[in-house]
């Protein structure tokens, strides 16, 4: 991931939470304890699927319903559970003197919630926006660049001086 390759070119450890890790595990959460305990300095990056979230989710609201609704209801508690690990994760690194960051694409509607919010201001959280395009994203199908816009947040100043350079530049 760029986040990942920037911490690299730091010279920092990136812990990288992401859906292929089951944050909702005491295991997970624990094995990442043990990992932020064992380094020097640690950049927490957390990157929790944010389809229930999408403005899209609207539409497909008033197209499918009542049972689509409830799903939705579920799908977005279930974020907000990983989001609540996170920030527990988060509290953590800063204990121990690392920093952390946080995306999600700039029109999830799942910024606006309290808990998030909560991360934000708790962490002191700078955000910068992005362009998918400006860090290589391209469509599965075409090969073209996306512009994407995604937004960063994160109490790391060198990771916000990398990414405030990240916008498209229509090439």
């Amino acid at each position: 991931s760029e986040i990942g390759k920037v911490c690299h070119a730091l010279g920092i450890d990136c812990l990288r939470v992401d859906k292929e890790a089951d944050m909702m595990s005491d295991e997970t959460l624990s094995i990442c304890f043990q990992f932020v305990d064992c380094h020097d300095f640690v950049h927490l990056h957390g990157s929790i699927p944010c389809t229930p979230w999408s403005q899209i989710q609207r539409l497909n609201e008033y197209q499918y319903g009542e049972s689509f609704i409830k799903k939705l209801a579920r799908a977005r508690r279930q974020s907000l559970l990983q989001v609540a690990r996170f920030l527990i994760l988060a509290r953590h690194v800063k204990k121990k003197g690392g920093t952390s960051s946080f995306e999600w694409p700039k029109s999830a509607v799942g910024w606006d919630r309290p808990l998030v919010k909560q991360l934000i201001d708790e962490l002191k959280y700078l955000s910068v926006c992005i362009n998918g395009c400006a860090v290589g994203l391209k469509s599965k199908r075409t090969g073209l660049a996306i512009l994407k816009p995604w937004r960063f947040v994160t109490d790391n100043p060198e990771l916000l001086k990398v990414l405030s350079f990240k916008t498209c530049t229509r090439d």
